[in-house]
């Protein structure tokens, strides 16, 4: 089962985390930012923001920053990346929830890079491309473990090789995953499920 959590907007400035800095305690104002979500989309991607994406890192969240230059100092830094104008008002707002539809588990952040490129090209809102084109992320797991079991049973070499002690082949088994559910799979109960099957 996926946990909802509420989407931050930032935009501006934050204060930069004492705890990335110091190692003491964060500010009230990030523990504020930390406690609205898992992730946070920040409004522009120049020097301005980047005390803001910087403490955003600094407190594990899922960093999202968009700005029309692709170069921006913080394209770098973001986990995603969206090449929208700052003043694109009705674009951050369907961005912001796209961004609330991932922190929802309906869709992966791989299916939402896929429907923001369709929502420049169309104009279309999120909920409206993820239902015509069925992008609805696979949270059900007697489903995925299904097919977790037919992936391991037919890669037996893999399969010892991650018991042996490789188990970077973990990358390998959830690409299959994702191959079989079109990157629709919940990738995190995905992991779960790998590593709870190949300990049985």
């Amino acid at each position: 089962m996926t946990s909802t959590s509420a989407t931050a907007k930032v935009s501006g400035r934050l204060p930069r985390s004492p705890r990335a800095a110091t190692g003491t305690r964060s500010s009230p104002a990030l523990r504020r930012v930390k406690m609205a979500g898992n992730a946070v989309l920040i409004v522009g991607g120049g020097g301005l923001q980047h005390p803001a994406v910087s403490a955003a890192c600094a407190l594990g969240l899922s960093v999202w920053v968009s700005d029309r230059d692709p170069v921006c100092p913080c394209a770098r830094l973001a986990d995603r990346f969206f090449p929208l104008d700052i003043y694109d008002v009705e674009g951050h707002v369907a961005l912001a929830r796209l961004l609330a539809l991932i922190e929802q588990g309906t869709i992966s952040g791989k299916i939402a890079k896929m429907v923001f490129e369709e929502m420049v090209a169309s104009g279309q809102d999120p909920e409206a491309i993820i239902k015509e084109r069925g992008l609805v992320q696979i949270s059900d797991e007697a489903a995925l473990e299904t097919i977790a079991r037919e992936i391991l049973a037919a890669h037996p070499k893999e399969v010892a090789d991650y018991q042996a002690g490789k188990t970077k082949v973990m990358g390998f088994f959830v690409g299959q995953m994702m191959k079989k559910t079109r990157g629709q799979a919940n990738p995190k109960l995905v992991n779960q499920l790998f590593q709870q099957l190949l300990q049985e």
